[in-house]
């Protein structure tokens, strides 16, 4: 059976018993020995794939559901339109100044530099962009 002994080789002469193929793959796999191969799961073909399609927009078409679209609409709207109506809490937007300091100016003349992005006069030092 063998083509040396000691190896687990076999010759390609010799037959191949499916059965202790198979039981060498589950070991390999981890299941038990006798199990029977797992089956890929059936494919699906395009013409199912347009049934389910049409079928799906056919079931979102109800009058309900469009009902809920209209009243969700409407709501939206209504929301949007006081949402603009309110003042918004935050009274200065940020500005690269605001966030990273103010520029240092190459030449001033005055008492207080002014910033060359935004143009403020800068009062404390602390308002300077760092360097690093």
């Amino acid at each position: 059976m063998n083509s040396q002994p000691g190896s687990n080789q076999q010759s390609p002469d010799e037959p191949v018993n499916r059965d202790e193929l198979l039981d060498m793959i589950h070991a390999k796999r981890g299941l038990p020995p006798g199990a029977e191969t797992p089956s890929r799961p059936a494919r699906i073909t395009h013409h199912e794939i347009k049934a389910l399609k049409t079928t799906t927009t056919m079931k979102a078409n109800t009058p309900a559901a469009g009902m809920a679209k209209i009243i969700g609409g409407i709501i939206g709207s209504i929301t949007g339109i006081f949402g603009l109506l309110i003042p918004s809490k935050r009274t200065d937007k940020a500005t690269r100044c605001n966030l990273n300091g103010h520029v240092y100016p190459r030449n001033w003349q005055g008492d207080y530099p002014v910033c060359t992005h935004c143009g403020k006069q800068i009062t404390n030092p602390d308002e300077f962009r760092s360097k690093g």
